[in-house]
Formats: structure tokens, C-alpha cells, sequence
């Protein structure tokens, strides 16, 4: 048997298929929720995909970065394919913050792939918003046939991304501002309004 020294694409392709030799890992992907940057439920989806010629044939989720071995406790088989895709669910730990998960994939001859993760933020909390002016008083009486509202929001986790407000008597809409926020010109309806 004469060899140069190179293989070519076919003769890669004939030697696996003659002798069974496989020492390419699998190439993955991982993705939480779609790629969002937050979520505000433990609950998430990942969607997995990877490819092998030798075949998929099962994957390892972890939210520890440590590869895993072939043998190891964990990993969830799947039909063998060249090319594996599916949309899993997974349950965030529950305490708010940044979650990374990672997942490996393996092959029928056990190679194990480079790591692939995710990252998003867990926000469970609710933003704290408060109105300042005219009165941080829960109640306010005017003869004015209007009314404008200033206050303030906050959220520690993912920050606030708008402020919006409705009138028991009719009417809504959205503030200027986010942390720092202003409304002009609701209207009042004569009795009570309650502005939230």
C-alpha cells in the first residue's frame, strides 16, 4: 500500500468507512430562549444542534464548565445523525442573575465535543417605581381639569425599559423617562381619579 503522506476529503471518508477510525468530535450549539438577554421565568428552552459524520448520539447539559467523560452520569442519548437539532426544556436555578448553561455532544466513537453555552439573566423582581410630584401622598386634590405626574423607577436586575400609566376615569399612555420619568396633561374627570 503506497500513501504520500496526504489525505484527501475521499480518502478521510474511505478510511473511516473501512476501519471504523473516528477521532473527530462533534461541532455544537446552544441557544437559551432564542438568544434573548433575559427571562423572567426559570423555565427556558434550549435549542441544540450539532453535527458529525460519524453521528450524533447524545448530548450533556451542565451549568458546570467541566467536560464531561463519555461514561459519565448525565448524558441523554438520541438517535445517531450526522446532523441532531431539537428544542429542550430546562429549569433555571431560582435565584436572579446571570445563568450560563453549557452543553457537549458525543459521537458512536465517544469523542466529545468543544464546549458550546449560553448565557442569559434571570428577573424574577418586579421594577419599583414611585410618584413624586405634585405629592408622593397617596392622594392629591386639584380644581385643575389636569394633571402632571413626575417620579422615579428602578430595577437592580435588568433595568426598567418604559414607564406607562392609565386613568381609572378613562385614558393612558406612556411617560418621558425611564428612571427618571414625567407625565403632562392627564385629564381628570370630576370625583375621584385613580392614576396608575
Amino acid at each position: 500500500c503506497f500513501f504520500n503522506g496526504v489525505l484527501s476529503d475521499q480518502d478521510v471518508f474511505d478510511l473511516y468507512n473501512t476501519t471504523g477510525l473516528d477521532t473527530i468530535a462533534p461541532t455544537g450549539f446552544l441557544a437559551i430562549n432564542g438568544g434573548v438577554l433575559y427571562t423572567s421565568t426559570t423555565a427556558v428552552s434550549l435549542a441544540l444542534s450539532a453535527t458529525d459524520n460519524g453521528g450524533v448520539t447524545g448530548y450533556y447539559l451542565s451549568t458546570n464548565p467541566t467536560t464531561p467523560s463519555a461514561t459519565a452520569a448525565g448524558w441523554v442519548a438520541v438517535a445517531s445523525t450526522t446532523n441532531y437539532s431539537a428544542s429542550v426544556s430546562y429549569t433555571l436555578s431560582s435565584v436572579d442573575g446571570s445563568k450560563t448553561v453549557y452543553v457537549w455532544y458525543k459521537d458512536v466513537a465517544g469523542n466529545i465535543s468543544s464546549t458550546a453555552s449560553d448565557t442569559i439573566t434571570l428577573d424574577t423582581t418586579d421594577p419599583l417605581i414611585s410618584i413624586t410630584s405634585p405629592t408622593s401622598s397617596a392622594t392629591y386634590t386639584t380644581t385643575s381639569g389636569t394633571i402632571n405626574l413626575g417620579g422615579s423607577a428602578s430595577d437592580g436586575t435588568s433595568g426598567v425599559k418604559s414607564v406607562s400609566w392609565s386613568n381609572s376615569t378613562g385614558g393612558s399612555g406612556g411617560a418621558s423617562g425611564t428612571t427618571s420619568w414625567t407625565i403632562s396633561g392627564i385629564s381628570l374627570s370630576n370625583g375621584n381619579n385613580v392614576i396608575t
